[in-house]
């Protein structure tokens, strides 16, 4: 019973398309050995009767599934693939997502094409695209298995005791919701190194996000070929920040504060600095160098500066980010050149319904009225054409400067009027008279050249001064003319 129960576990963390149908299996075997009949459902039945259940209970007086992988999809070959509409209703709420889910991660994915169980499962030299999708699809199949290197096998107990401490703070500050489990409390240092393994990460958290880091996969000469973005820092370099020097202190505020109080790890680190000579120091700090770069994995941490609070955890879409190491992936280099796979043509979505001019013009005829269509349609063209021509012109002149107005064609300021005065009255009446007497005496003048008698010389100038007084009312009165044209 126990056994079933675990595998029922298993299967559930796996998560097969047809869950549903493997757990009616597991729970007729369970329930065999009640002697009470029990009505199967439909899909117990036609499973039992694929895998040819009573056939083999009479001969082996018991049942077995012999063909079950776990490793394997489908998990057993005999049975359906996928849950129907039957198992999924006995299942609950949820099993019709699941179910989805399930098929959906069983769709071609980067991998297909390689041979995953080779050395190299997609090849000696991938390209670094290639490698950063493998990795955070997939991070069991591109890492090697974690195992203790022989060299730290004999390192010194404080040592030990230092790097345990400073697992165990780290993912003290996990939530516990966000746990599978406990979280992990190692006693040594086998155990702590052990903790920042793939698997183990895995077993402990809910949701993990696995990245890959482009540091250590250098060629030969030297360079990491098709590498992009910023270099990573390598993982013996990320000591410096979880075990940084003393000057370093973080930002109010910063995560990292916490470890720089009397109980935090940072602080135990400094204290063993203090206490020992110069080359004690070098061997302690080159023995937590050497451990780190021995890590699979370390969380996607950012050191604390004095600009910057940096962070112990990084969350991205509501999982843990963590870095993977170089040193143990599955290949030799990246390759130069960019293998960029042409891109799928996507699926071009259809219109499913008929727009609705469309439609009543095909309603109309179907009902006999070809004639009302086709002034229908005619009249729907007419009244585009009209709309964008009218478009057309705003568009036109949408943009058309304004005309400038000459200042000479602009109308002058008018000017003021006034009542006249009864003097001036008297005189704009009296003018036409003195104007017909002006004109009577000029033309009784005669020339003063035809006679010599001093009589009438001295006539003449009398007539000469009359004269000049006409001519001064004449000027006078044409300029009071002139100001009434210019007030009217």
């Amino acid at each position: 019973m126990e056994e079933i129960q675990r595998t029922q576990i298993q299967l559930k963390r796996l998560n097969p398309p047809n869950l549903g149908t493997l757990t009616g299996i597991l729970n007729h075997v369970l329930r065999s050995t009640i002697s009470t009949s029990i009505v199967y459902e439909f899909h117990v039945r036609e499973s039992l009767a694929l895998l040819e259940y009573c056939r083999v209970v009479e001969q082996a007086n018991m049942f077995f599934l012999q063909e079950l992988e776990m490793d394997l999809q489908p998990c057993l070959d005999s049975i359906r693939e996928s849950d129907d509409f039957r198992v999924l209703a006995s299942m609950g709420l949820n099993a019709k997502a699941q179910r989805d889910r399930a098929l959906a991660s069983q769709r071609p994915t980067i991998l297909d094409g390689f041979d995953q169980t080779a050395t190299f499962p997609i090849g000696p030299n991938p390209t670094w695209s290639q490698l950063k999708k493998v990795i955070t699809a997939n991070p069991f199949l591109m890492l090697k298995e974690w195992s203790m290197p022989g060299q730290l096998q004999h390192q010194p107990v404080i040592l030990a005791r230092l790097f345990c401490q400073f697992t165990t703070q780290i993912w003290l500050m996990v939530n516990n919701t966000a746990l599978k489990g406990i979280e992990p409390t190692p006693t040594s240092l086998s155990d702590a190194m052990k903790c920042w393994t793939v698997s183990s990460i895995d077993q402990t958290l809910f949701h993990t996000v696995f990245e890959a880091c482009n540091t250590g996969l250098e060629a030969e000469d030297g360079i990491a070929h098709g590498r992009q973005g910023p270099r990573s820092i390598s993982f013996a370099n990320r000591k410096d920040i979880y075990f940084p020097h003393q000057q370093a202190t973080p930002k109010i505020g910063s995560q990292w504060l916490s470890f720089w109080e009397d109980s935090g790890y940072i602080t135990a680190y400094h204290k063993l600095l203090e206490d020992r000579t110069e080359e004690e120091r070098f061997y302690l700090e080159d023995g937590l160098e050497t451990i780190f770069s021995h890590l699979h994995s370390l969380p996607a941490s950012q050191k604390a500066t004095q600009k910057s609070k940096g962070f112990v955890w990084r969350i991205k879409s509501n999982s843990f980010v963590f870095h993977t190491n170089p040193r143990f992936y599955k290949v030799e280099g990246l390759s130069k050149e960019s293998k960029q796979g042409v891109k799928p043509r996507q699926h071009v979505v259809h219109r499913q319904l008929k727009s609705k001019k469309v439609f009543e013009e095909i309603l109309w005829r179907s009902s006999g009225l070809d004639g009302l269509a086709s002034k229908k349609v005619e009249t729907d063209r007419k009244m585009r054409r009209e709309r964008l021509h009218r478009l057309s012109t705003m568009a036109k002149n949408k943009r058309k400067p304004p005309q400038r107005v000459k200042l000479a064609s602009m109308p002058s300021k008018p000017t003021k009027l006034r009542d006249l005065t009864p003097e001036e009255e008297e005189d704009e009446l009296d003018q036409p008279l003195r104007q017909l007497i002006g004109v009577c005496a000029s033309s009784s003048i005669s020339d003063p050249t035809s006679s010599g008698d001093d009589t009438y010389n001295g006539e003449n100038e009398n007539d000469d001064d009359d004269d000049d007084d006409d001519d001064e009312e004449e000027e006078e009165e044409e300029e009071e003319e002139e100001e009434e044209e210019t007030a009217l």
